[in-house]
């Protein structure tokens, strides 16, 4: 499962088994940002509601939060 940073837009593989059934916060390696990663259920069900065609072409990256970036030590 493919999981990507809402802040810096890192993306992560990451096995379905290791969220489980109630979701999982992680944290990216890159920024060190906190989110939440709902159930591979649920997160496909959001992402692609029956009946509906998802189009991700045109979709735009996460917005940068300012002082956020990669380049601090």
């Amino acid at each position: 499962m493919l999981i990507v940073c809402p802040s810096c837009a890192s993306e992560y593989t990451l096995d379905p088994d290791r969220i489980g059934p109630g979701g999982r916060t992680v944290r990216c390696a890159a920024c060190r940002e906190p989110w939440f990663v709902p159930p591979p259920e649920a997160a496909s069900a959001i992402l692609s509601p029956p009946g509906e065609a998802v189009n991700t072409a045109g979709a735009a990256p996460p917005a940068r939060r300012p002082g956020r970036g990669r380049g601090r030590a």
